[in-house]
C-alpha cells in the first residue's frame, strides 16, 4: 500500500490508499488548482508517482453512458440522474455558496483528495465536493470549458475530439490537465508592455523669473499665497522703514547744532524784498543788567542768500556791520520773530522740516546759540507765520503759530519760567486760540492794568478780518472781538503786528496795530487798555504811515516797548522805519535804518 498526501489548511494528512491512487492534488474552490502549486510545480499541478495512476476527470452534466438507459434518456429527453447532477453542478459553480462541514475554518483554504472507496472518481463527485465554498472566476470559467468540451465529445464521439492532452480519458471525459489547458488557450495573453523612456526636460521659453508657478494641490496654493503676503508686508516694513530713516537723516539733528555767527557788510546782506523781518527794543533785559549795552534796538531780517541778520542799534547808532546767522536748519521763506525778556532777546523761526526752533542772544560776546526749544520737536503748519511776546514780568516767554492742517488752529507754545529752560516748554493751558486762515499773520502783546497783567493775540479770520482774544485773570476770553476798519479793508494774508506803548510819565499803555491795506498803504490804529474799555475791537480810526512797493504782504513790524512808536516796513531790499507821536497820529518820513 502506498501513502496518500491531502494538503488540508496547511498540515499534511496521511491515509493509506491503492498505489495506483497515490496521486497529490490540490485545488482552491471547485474546481482548479491552487496557483501556488502549479508555479512551483511547473506543470499542471499534479504530480504522480506511478505512470499506471489513472488521470482525474470530471464527468459532463450531460454525459451518457454507452448503456441502454442513456438510449432511453435521450429519446425521454431527461434523466433524473443528470438532473441531480446538474443542480450539483450549479450548486458547486455558484458564486455565494455556505461553508460545508469538510471545510476548515481556521485556515483560508482546504484540500481534498481521492477516498480508498472511490479510487476513479471523477472530479465533481458529491464524496469530493462535500464542502462547499465561494468559487473565484478562474475556476467558474475552467469548468465551464471542460463541461462544453465533454458535451462536445459526448455529441461527437471521443474519436473525433481534438485536445491538448495525449488521448482522451479512457471514459471519454477531459482531464483536469486538459481543462487547464483550455482555459489557457482561450484566455488573451496580455500584451507586453513597452518600457517607457525616460521623459526629456524640455526647454521653457520664458525666463525663470517669468514661468507661471504650478500648484499640485489647493494646499500648495494657500501656502504660496500665504508666503507671498508674509513677504509682501516685510517688503512693506522695509520700506517704511527705509523712508523713516532716510526722513530722520534728512533732517538735521539739530541739537547737535552749532551756529556760526559772522559779520557782514549791511551792503553785502541786504534784505529779502518781501521777505521775513522782526524788530524790539531790548528793554527787559536792560533792566536786569542782561544786555551789554543801554539803550539796544535789533532788526532781523532774511537775506536772498537764505541767511538771517541781524542789525544792532547801540546808544542811537547802527552798527556798520551785521551779524549773520548760518548753520541753523531754517527754512529759507519762513517767519521770523524775535523778542525781549529776562533771559536776553530770542529769536524763533521754522526749521526745514517744519517744526518750532529758536536762538538765544549771548551778550557776553554779542553770539548766538540754539534755544531748548529745538528739542520740543513741536510740528507746524509749512505756512505759518510767527509771533510773540514776554509774561510774567518778562521770565516767561511765548511763541504763536499756525498748527498743521487739517488742525488750522492759531496755539500758543512756550516757557513759564526763564530759569527752567530744559524742561518746561508747554502748550497753553486753555487750548487752541481759533481757526485762522493759511498764511495769517500773527500779532501777541502784554500789558499791565492797575498791576494785572494782561495780553492780546490777534489772527486773520476767514471773513478777511483781524480777530483778537484777551487774557486777563488767567482765562482767556471765550468771544473773539475784531479790529475796526479791517471787516472788508485787508486781503488774504495781509501783513500784520501789534504791540504796546508805554507812557513812560503816566504808566499808560495803548495798544497799536499795524497792518498793509488791500490798496498797498501800512496803516495804524489804536486802542487804549485800562478798565473802562469794554468794546476791545473799538480801535481809532486807520492812519495812513507808507505805502510801499504795491504788495500787501510786504514785512512790517511795529514796535513801542521804548515809549516811542516805530514802524519798520521792506520797501523792496531796504528796511524803512518810521517814528511816529505818542497818539500816532503824526509820523515822520521814513529813512533805511542805516541811515537813520
Amino acid at each position: 500500500m502506498a501513502k496518500k498526501h491531502v494538503i488540508s489548511s496547511g498540515r499534511m494528512l496521511k491515509k493509506q490508499v491503492p498505489a495506483h491512487s497515490s496521486i497529490y492534488c490540490t485545488a482552491i474552490g471547485s474546481l482548479v488548482i491552487n496557483r501556488s502549486v502549479l508555479a512551483s510545480s511547473g506543470h499542471l499541478g499534479i504530480s504522480t508517482m506511478a505512470a499506471e495512476a489513472p488521470p482525474i476527470v470530471i464527468p459532463s452534466k450531460n454525459h451518457h453512458v454507452n448503456s441502454p438507459e442513456t438510449a432511453d434518456t435521450d429519446r425521454r429527453g431527461s434523466d433524473p440522474g443528470l438532473e441531480h447532477s446538474e443542480t450539483r453542478t450549479r450548486r458547486i459553480n455558484s458564486n455565494t455558496s455556505e461553508p460545508g462541514p469538510g471545510f476548515n475554518n481556521r485556515e483560508s483554504g482546504f484540500s481534498f483528495g481521492v477516498g480508498d472507496d472511490a479510487p476513479g472518481a471523477p472530479l465533481g463527485d458529491d464524496r469530493i465536493f462535500g464542502a462547499r465554498r465561494t468559487n473565484t472566476g478562474d475556476e467558474i470559467e475552467m469548468g465551464e470549458l471542460i463541461r462544453q468540451q465533454n458535451q462536445y465529445r459526448h455529441d461527437v464521439g471521443p474519436s473525433h475530439a481534438k485536445g491538448p492532452s495525449e488521448g482522451p480519458a479512457p471514459n471519454g471525459h477531459l482531464t483536469i490537465a486538459d481543462g487547464l489547458h483550455l482555459a489557457a488557450r482561450n484566455k488573451t495573453p496580455e500584451p507586453e508592455r513597452e518600457p517607457e523612456p525616460e521623459p526629456e526636460p524640455a526647454a521653457l521659453p520664458l525666463p525663470w523669473w517669468r514661468r507661471a508657478l504650478a500648484f499640485p494641490s489647493s494646499n500648495h496654493r494657500v501656502r504660496y499665497a500665504l508666503f507671498a503676503f508674509v513677504m509682501l508686508l516685510f517688503l512693506v516694513a522695509v520700506i517704511v522703514l527705509a523712508v523713516m530713516l532716510h526722513n530722520h537723516l534728512k533732517s538735521t539733528d539739530t541739537s547737535t547744532l552749532v551756529p556760526v555767527v559772522e559779520d557782514y557788510s549791511y551792503g553785502d546782506v541786504l534784505p529779502l524784498a518781501d521777505g521775513a523781518m522782526s524788530a524790539t527794543d531790548v528793554v527787559i533785559a536792560t533792566l536786569y543788567g542782561v544786555a551789554s549795552d543801554r539803550p539796544q534796538t535789533k532788526v532781523v531780517y532774511e537775506t536772498n542768500d537764505d541767511m538771517i541778520c541781524v542789525l544792532t542799534k547801540l546808544q542811537g547808532t547802527w552798527l556798520v556791520n551785521t551779524r549773520c546767522i548760518t548753520n541753523i536748519n531754517r527754512k529759507p521763506g519762513s517767519a521770523l520773530t524775535i523778542l525781549d525778556w529776562i533771559n536776553g532777546p530770542t529769536i524763533f523761526y521754522v526749521t526745514n522740516d517744519n517744526y518750532l526752533s529758536g536762538l538765544n542772544h549771548v551778550p557776553s560776546n554779542d553770539t548766538w546759540v540754539m534755544s531748548t526749544l529745538v528739542n520740543e520737536k513741536n510740528p507746524v503748519d509749512p505756512q505759518t507765520r510767527l509771533a510773540s511776546t514776554t509774561y510774567l514780568d518778562g521770565a516767561s516767554e511765548w511763541v504763536y503759530y499756525q498748527k498743521p492742517a487739517p488742525s488750522s488752529q492759531f496755539a500758543e507754545y512756550g516757557l513759564d519760567d526763564y530759569r527752567d529752560t530744559a524742561s518746561s516748554w508747554r502748550f497753553g493751558s486753555n487750548g487752541d486760540l481759533g481757526l485762522a486762515v493759511e498764511s495769517s499773520f500773527f500779532g501777541a502783546t502784554q500789558y499791565t492794568v492797575n498791576g494785572d497783567e494782561r495780553e492780546e493775540v490777534y489772527f486773520e479770520a476767514s471773513s478777511n478780518s483781524f480777530h483778537g482774544r484777551r487774557y486777563a485773570n488767567g482765562v482767556w476770553s471765550q468771544d473773539l472781538f475784531t479790529i475796526n476798519g479791517t471787516i472788508s479793508g485787508v486781503a488774504v494774508g495781509a501783513a500784520f503786528s501789534v504791540s504796546t506803548l508805554v507812557d513812560p510819565a503816566t504808566n499808560a499803555s495803548t495798544v497799536l496795530v499795524a497792518y498793509m491795506t488791500t490798496s498797498g498803504w501800512a496803516v495804524v490804529s489804536t486802542r487804549g487798555t485800562g478798565d473802562n474799555v469794554t468794546d476791545l475791537g473799538a480801535f481809532s480810526n486807520p492812519v495812513r504811515v507808507a505805502q510801499n512797493d504795491g504788495t500787501d504782504t510786504a514785512s512790517l513790524i511795529i514796535d513801542g516797548s521804548s515809549g516811542v512808536p516805530k514802524l519798520y516796513v521792506v520797501v523792496q531790499t531796504k528796511i524803512m522805519v518810521y517814528i511816529g507821536d505818542r497818539s500816532c497820529t503824526n509820523w515822520t518820513q521814513g529813512v533805511d535804518v542805516l541811515s537813520s
